[in-house]
């Protein structure tokens, strides 16, 4: 039997999250104040006196509350241990299943914004992260997190396979757009080319919610007309129109949670797939819970459309492209969601089937349920021949590369 696999979980600690990452949660007002906030959040002792005065700070407003209370579940768990003690806490929700495997995906930080900050950086996130893998060597599979303005072009493929090469540390690579880059960015080129020769996985944030860049639109990568590693006018006029739409849209402007959207949106990885085909790319959360369920909110303008659970169904579904997965983590918590993919499940072929893979988002997740919960409510609903799909079959063809079998 091949092993069980989460094929999508973090375990960064708040110390590899920039101090003004809390900006992203709350009110204006309160902003210049974020990293002393953040700092006291840091600390248990001091954590509860400042989720009181959070909680009333955010009273009249309901989205400033919940993003409040999702972050604090963040800072819970990341706060009180190291990396080595969130990954061991994982595991230990896994006693009844032998030998499993988990896809630690990391995450760069150092670019949300243009803010003096104290934190980990993401060398400092890898170097932990291969320690673990030596104490770890057949349960914890890390994921590298790259970003362009971090490195690009010859330099970042350099970085790159300082960790993903025959020492076996490192297995794929993560991405997360909403953080302030597109995905055709030409400085990702040689890294597309190398992962494509190399049959190296490649995991990209695909939700509407989440993290995202916290600084203001004119200090981020939207202009008219960014370039582009494929200038192919199919893929890239229609991209071109949705960013002029974006600038033109004052009203979104201090929106960030919403224009954000532009650098994650699943069409904007075509000029990608049409140069690298053969690109083995796994859109992460099958679009989000409230895509799935067909309830964008209200305040995302229709250019920023149409439905990414039905775009990511159409890649998964177009012949052009052998190795576009999906996969279900966060979005698994609400019945609702799982039981609309489950139908698409039920009723696709059976090489679309091999397309979908199980993942919970840890800790992520402990905002909605625990990890326990979470997995015992997944193992009944999907059943054991589901979970034997994408929990075993899937995940081994999507982890093994020209590095990894």
């Amino acid at each position: 039997m091949l092993p069980f696999v989460n094929c999508h979980a973090h375990i960064f600690n708040s110390s590899c999250a920039p101090d003004y990452y809390l900006r992203m949660v709350l009110p204006k007002v309160l902003d210049p104040f974020a990293n002393t906030i953040k700092a006291f959040l840091d600390k248990k002792m001091t954590r509860a006196f400042m989720v009181g005065l959070i909680k009333v700070a955010t009273l009249f407003d309901k989205n400033k509350r919940k993003a409040f209370e999702r972050y604090l579940s963040f800072i819970t768990v990341g706060s009180s241990a190291s990396q080595r003690d969130i990954f061991r806490s994982l595991l230990d929700n896994y006693k009844n299943i032998q030998n499993p495997r988990v896809v630690a995906l990391t995450l760069n930080m150092d670019h949300m914004g243009h803010f003096a900050s104290n934190h980990a950086s993401i060398n400092s996130q890898l170097t932990e992260m291969k320690e673990l893998k030596k104490e770890y060597p057949d349960n914890i599979f890390p994921f590298i997190s790259i970003d362009p303005r971090h490195l690009g072009g010859r330099e970042l493929l350099t970085w790159v396979q300082r960790y993903i090469n025959d020492d076996k540390f490192f297995c794929g690579i993560k991405m997360y757009p909403a953080k302030g880059f597109f995905p055709f960015d030409p400085r990702l080129d040689e890294v597309y080319a190398w992962a494509e020769q190399e049959n190296i996985p490649i995991m990209t944030h695909c939700t509407r919610s989440g993290s995202f860049f916290i600084d203001t639109i004119d200090r981020s990568a939207v202009v008219a007309q960014p370039l582009s590693l494929n200038n192919n006018p199919k893929f890239m006029h229609p991209i071109y129109d949705r960013i002029g739409k974006v600038l033109a849209d004052k009203g979104i402007h201090k929106k960030n949670f919403v224009w954000c959207n532009l650098f994650t949106h699943p069409e904007h990885y075509l000029p990608v797939l049409d140069k690298y085909p053969d690109l083995k790319l796994c859109f992460a959360h099958f679009g989000g819970s409230n895509e799935v369920i067909f309830k964008t909110p209200a305040d995302y303008p229709e250019y920023l459309g149409p439905n990414w659970f039905t775009l990511i169904q159409e890649l998964i579904q177009n012949p052009e492209y052998k190795n576009i997965y999906t996969d279900i983590s966060y979005t698994l918590y609400n019945p609702d969601s799982l039981n609309a993919i489950l139908k698409w499940y039920d009723q696709a072929s059976p090489e679309k089937k091999l397309r979908v893979l199980f993942g919970t988002d840890y800790y992520m997740t402990e905002q909605e349920k625990s990890e326990k919960d979470l997995l015992a409510n997944a193992m009944e609903t999907l059943g054991p021949v589901r979970i034997e799909q994408i929990a075993r079959i899937n995940p081994h063809a999507y982890l093994s590369s020209n590095y990894y079998n």
